[in-house]
């Protein structure tokens, strides 16, 4: 059985996460939740919330899921950024959209808004992948295997 992690920060995670997590236990494989600020108030009943590092360090999951920009890069498994929207410039002139961190392995982008730009930024930085997955809001995703 698999583990993943879903690593959120703000509640605006659950309905991006949620068809994952539903694929994932499809699948028969087990997913927990971690929580950066205090949203974990919306777990559903058989949702599994991690509350410490020393726990996320012992569950080690293969892949850690996020909606967000920022990981924690010393949990263990394959950083996974899924992109939940549309390419709108929220912080005029910041670029935030675009700005490669380093604390990913693998970009989930949603179209054509952002894939392309995001291939040229893999060609370039070569120490992540990117895929085309959709908008897991609104599209069915499927999940890669990380394994390989």
């Amino acid at each position: 059985m698999k583990r993943y992690l879903f690593f959120v920060s703000l509640s605006y995670a659950y309905p991006i996460l949620r068809p994952i997590q539903s694929e994932i236990w499809r699948r028969g494989d087990e997913v927990a939740w971690f929580f950066t600020s205090p949203c974990d108030q919306y777990l559903h009943e058989g949702e599994k919330q991690l509350k410490t590092i020393k726990e996320v360090m012992e569950y080690n999951p293969i892949a850690v899921f996020t909606p967000g920009n920022k990981v924690y890069d010393f949990f263990p498994g394959v950083k996974v950024q899924v992109f939940h929207g549309f390419s709108i410039d929220k912080r005029p002139g910041r670029g935030d959209h675009f700005r490669i961190r380093g604390l990913f392995d693998i970009f989930c982008t949603q179209g054509s808004t952002s894939t392309p730009h995001f291939l040229e930024l893999e060609k370039q930085y070569r120490h992540f992948k990117v895929y085309e997955t959709g908008w897991s809001k609104t599209d069915r995703l499927i999940i890669r295997k990380f394994n390989q």
